[in-house]
């Protein structure tokens, strides 16, 4: 009778321990649901701003192949003062350009030309298997650089046949073989001086129809950390670390 008693007496205090844990993990609980809203809020608003800094980088290299569509004797000058202005509205771009699709035969006449609009020295290169800048040969279609924007940080791509790199010649190849617009995977720029990744976003510009190669290819140039900071930048501070990744292969996706 006594431990009955006993154990009626430890009831209630064993009833109200019982209730406080599981108002603890009632709370535990509670908190961490909204923690993981408050995160998916956050992280879902960090995603939409960096989809709408690449629609509007899409957008430019759209309006690149348009002028050279619409204007095909541009020159270097004018380009220049167009892509500039679109520039205005492209936070972390590192360039706007413009490729030509020419034969072996027609390099000598683009360089000529480059060297008639202001470029001294102008040359088609490429790099060697020691990474030093050679003439570009080789290939029955070339893709040099002609136009970039802004030359400042530029100027030492000016020339580069993209064609002669097999990751960005995959990537002209889609493009013209789709008429669209295709985008590399991520790969160390000409111009990088620092440890960023980047992309060269391309799009054909056909002469007809029918025309078999492209004219040219309008090219968005982005360092990706840039485009990163600048799509988050005047955001409140928020403790959330943000990655890119390619996920062209969803079964190994790449760190950016």
């Amino acid at each position: 009778p006594e431990q009955r008693q006993r154990l009626m007496a430890a009831l209630p205090m064993l009833a109200a321990l019982c209730a406080v844990l599981l108002l603890h993990d009632d709370a535990r609980e509670r908190e961490r649901d909204r923690l993981r809203l408050e995160f998916g809020t956050r992280a879902e608003a960090l995603r939409d701003r960096f989809e709408g800094v690449m629609r509007t980088h899409v957008a430019a290299v759209h309006a690149i192949a348009s002028v050279m569509s619409s204007v095909p004797g541009i020159g270097r000058q004018q380009f220049d003062s167009y892509a500039r202005n679109l520039m205005q509205e492209l936070p972390g771009t590192q360039a706007l350009g413009w490729n030509p699709d020419l034969s072996a035969e027609a390099l000598p006449e683009l360089e000529a030309r480059a060297r008639r609009d202001g470029l001294a020295g102008f040359r088609v290169w490429q790099r060697d298997a020691d990474g030093q800048a050679v003439p570009a040969q080789g290939r029955q279609r070339y893709a040099p650089v002609q136009f970039t924007a802004p030359l400042e940080g530029n100027r030492q791509v000016l020339g580069y046949d993209i064609a002669s790199e097999p990751r960005r010649a995959a990537t002209l190849r889609a493009a013209r073989e789709t008429r669209s617009l295709r985008v590399t995977e991520p790969l160390r720029l000409v111009q990088e001086t620092g440890a960023q990744a980047g992309v060269l976003v391309l799009l054909p510009v056909f002469d007809g129809a029918d025309a078999s190669h492209p004219r040219g290819y309008a090219v968005g140039v982005l360092r990706l950390g840039d485009v990163l900071a600048a799509a988050f930048r005047g955001l409140p501070d928020q403790p959330v670390d943000a990655q890119l990744a390619d996920v062209t292969d969803p079964a190994d996706p790449l760190p950016l």
